[in-house]
């Protein structure tokens, strides 16, 4: 199978590190993976960091760009229970990197999303909210407070 991956071989400056590349990679899935076509990643400072090797958890090199996404289920191998061909999913974890067409990735690093989601909508759903939600509870938010 065919696909584009925006990869860097080295960390530094992401505008001179990364590659958009055209590979082909193994159709062929493990009892627990499923292959994800990628619908949408953003850019998150998160991933700049990454890149520059300023982030203190470091890919292995070369590695693909991308801690979020929202993507759809291509094949599922046959311990998979929790999604399917045809779901819309994210990834929860920021070690299966989506700036690319497809990959393989653990069923247990997919969540199955509503399908009236946009890939926009989907796209953010792992670090932006999660990290207002952390910043409010430490925050010492109370009943009556607001958030501008």
């Amino acid at each position: 199978m065919q696909r584009r991956a925006l990869k860097y071989l080295k960390f530094g400056d992401p505008r001179e590190v990364t590659e958009l590349v055209t590979e082909t990679i193994s159709s062929d899935i493990g009892p627990s993976e499923a292959s994800a076509r990628w619908l949408a990643s953003p850019v998150n400072p998160l991933d700049i960091n990454k890149i520059q090797g300023a982030y203190m958890l470091k890919p292995p090199l070369p590695a693909i760009g991308g801690s979020e996404g929202v993507g759809r289920v291509v094949k599922v191998g046959p311990s998979v229970t929790t999604v399917s061909p045809g779901d819309k999913v994210t990834t929860f974890t920021i070690n299966s990197p989506c700036w690319t067409d497809y990959s393989i990735v653990e069923e247990s690093d997919l969540t199955k999303i509503d399908q009236r989601i946009t890939p926009l909508q989907g796209a953010i759903m792992m670090i932006n909210p999660t990290t207002a939600w952390l910043m409010i509870k430490m925050g010492g938010m109370e009943e009556g407070d607001w958030i501008v």
